[in-house]
């Protein structure tokens, strides 16, 4: 049975059987009639084939990832794309935290909630925000699909910054260029393997970081990490 959802403007039609699916998608439940944007259905056999390729997984956990997988595959020709980052909503702007797994964007996005105060700093998602553009401005928009955290939100905001994180023993932020941002960040979002669809991202991702501020944050646990980024990436100085 197909249910249908409002996700980052897009109506996105769901093939269901995932119960983890159902809890991380409620808050994006659609029940308006406009038409379908995305549409999505596992089938079976492909469940069956990742099943026994990755058996540390559940049905329910493979439908769930693989479902994200294609909203995300579908989103590029809808002028949307995923970034593998943290992105955390604080007075009004998102601010992005990526890195390679384990590295600490998550840990670091809670830091903000500890310094700010969890009704002020909030995760619009924790591992695989939409970047969409709208009115000309690149937003960071929650999905249900945020990896091993259920933290996301249904709503887009404006991105003030995106840093790329290394773990250090002392805090410290600085601009880096988009060229440099580009080799840590292309890695960090879903690649099409068609040329069209590509050239599609590659516009996107480059006008991203052209019209972004950009950083890289060394830091370590304490909250002082926190407001350390903040200072250096809110839009007002």
């Amino acid at each position: 049975m197909f249910r249908r959802y409002k996700i980052a403007d897009l109506i996105t039609e769901i093939d269901y059987s995932s119960k983890t699916l159902e809890k991380q998608s409620a808050a994006y439940a659609y029940d308006g009639s406009a038409p379908c944007d995305i549409r999505i259905q596992i089938p079976d056999d492909f469940l069956e084939m990742q099943t026994v390729k990755n058996p540390h997984l559940t049905r329910d956990d493979l439908y769930y990832i693989w479902t994200g997988y294609d909203f995300y595959r579908q989103a590029l020709n809808f002028g949307s794309f995923m970034m593998h980052a943290s992105a955390v909503m604080y007075d009004g702007h998102a601010y992005l935290f990526s890195a390679n797994c384990g590295t600490g964007k998550s840990t670091h996005a809670s830091l903000w909630q500890k310094n700010f105060g969890e009704e002020n700093a909030k995760i619009i998602n924790d591992d695989k925000p939409l970047i969409i553009k709208k009115n000309g401005v690149y937003h960071a928009a929650g999905t249900p699909w945020s990896g091993k955290s259920d933290k996301n939100i249904n709503i887009s905001i404006p991105i003030a910054g995106i840093a790329v994180i290394e773990q250090a023993p002392q805090n410290s932020i600085n601009p880096i260029s988009p060229i440099e941002a580009f080799k840590e960040l292309y890695s960090q979002t879903y690649r099409p393997g068609n040329a069209e669809a590509v050239d599609k991202l590659l516009v996107m991702f480059n006008e991203l970081l052209t019209s972004t501020a950009l950083f890289r944050l060394k830091c370590n646990i304490s909250l002082e990490a926190a407001q350390t980024s903040y200072e250096a990436m809110r839009p007002y100085k």
